[in-house]
């Protein structure tokens, strides 16, 4: 890998997420991740936006200040433009201004896909042929379908960049055919997995492989919803000492939005089933655009769930690790996409995956740790 990845390069981990960034009807979730650490970056940098933290409001997702406001190439601006955006969240009006002076920054969220299309429209072009060199940017992600997603996003960003190409290698998929897709077609931008959790799940000599293989000299961006104090301890061999720790939820703030209703139920064991079947029949009796996740702790848990729902002639569909990659990327799709349909799924759809429009979520059974 050290032999593709060129200057200037990117290095993107994006890590121990915990939690759905879903468009919920009554209000916008994707502002509801908590990250927790200290040495926050408030300052203005070199009079560029000053950074200011959401409060966890409804109001609060996005900023006064427009994407023109940073040093964003031209093209790059009309890709946004282009994919109705207009006005930065508070995360990027905190975080766009450090990226792009190229600093090492350990930040909450997924807003890594602008600024790294910004690194390679800097990077100079080979022989004057318009063609850039593979690949500047490497971005690791902690599941399958956010790596996807990710990729999408980035595609629709890079509508006006057409020497700028993005690639995603993820499991269970033929690795044969993403070999030649590599080399018939040299991206800039490469997304892979998996990144979820690698620190506190003991797999910290794969991310130093990694780290290894890239160019020493390059620019790192470590996202985290959640950043236990391990896990600040264990960021180091990714990124400088004198990293930018940008945290954009403010102290006290709740964790999830204030306007969306949640409760608990506590049953006993045989009872489950009956009690989740009867709050999605109320519920779709209730929204006939109803759109409904159901969280399950286990592959197993999660297909007989699924099966027990399907049974009872209830549209439905499922997600988890056992199943192959081209059913999981289909389920998705059409979740994203559909109404009137329920999602029966593991934790591999908890890791900061976008489903719009999601009218209800229930996390069914908790883990012996819960």
């Amino acid at each position: 890998m050290s032999r593709v990845l060129r200057k200037r390069s990117l290095l993107v981990l994006e890590m121990t997420f915990f939690g759905v960034m879903s468009d919920m009807k009554e209000g916008n979730l994707k502002n509801g991740f908590k990250t927790v650490g200290s040495h926050e970056s408030d300052e203005e940098n070199n009079g560029t936006l000053a950074p200011r933290r959401s409060n966890g409001q409804n109001d609060s997702y996005l900023s006064e200040n427009r994407f023109g406001h940073c040093s964003i190439s031209p093209l790059s601006l009309k890709g946004i433009k282009g994919a109705g955006y207009e006005k930065m969240s508070i995360v990027q009006e905190a975080t766009l201004p450090v990226i792009l002076k190229g600093g090492f920054v350990f930040l909450q969220q997924a807003y890594y896909v602008l600024p790294a299309i910004e690194v390679v429209v800097e990077s100079a072009p080979v022989d004057g042929d318009q063609k850039r060199p593979p690949v500047n940017v490497l971005v690791i992600c902690p599941t399958r379908e956010l790596a996807c997603q990710a990729a999408a996003e980035a595609e629709k960003l890079l509508k006006y960049h057409p020497s700028i190409g993005t690639q995603v290698v993820i499991g269970g998929t033929q690795l044969a055919l993403e070999q030649k897709q590599m080399q018939a077609n040299p991206c800039q931008i490469l997304v892979a997995t998996p990144a979820d959790c690698l620190l506190d799940m003991g797999f910290r000599k794969d991310i130093e492989k990694i780290v290894a293989a890239v160019p020493k000299q390059r620019q790192t961006l470590l996202f985290s919803a959640t950043v236990p104090d391990e896990v600040r301890q264990e960021c180091y061999f990714a990124l400088e000492r004198d990293h930018d720790f940008i945290n954009t939820v403010e102290e006290g703030s709740e964790e999830t939005h204030s306007q969306v209703r949640q409760m608990q139920l506590v049953a006993p064991l045989e009872k489950h089933f009956s009690i989740l079947y009867g709050i999605l029949t109320e519920h779709i009796s209730e929204d006939v655009d109803y759109k409904v996740i159901v969280f399950c702790t286990t592959a197993m848990v999660t297909r007989l769930v699924a099966d027990l729902l399907a049974e009872l002639h209830l549209n439905v569909r499922e997600i988890h690790s056992r199943k192959p990659q081209s059913y999981r990327t289909r389920n998705s799709n059409e979740f994203e996409e559909s109404k009137g349909l329920i999602l029966v799924s593991s934790d591999v759809s908890a890791r900061g995956v976008d489903y719009p429009n999601v009218t209800l979520v229930i996390q069914y059974n908790y883990g012996e740790k819960r």
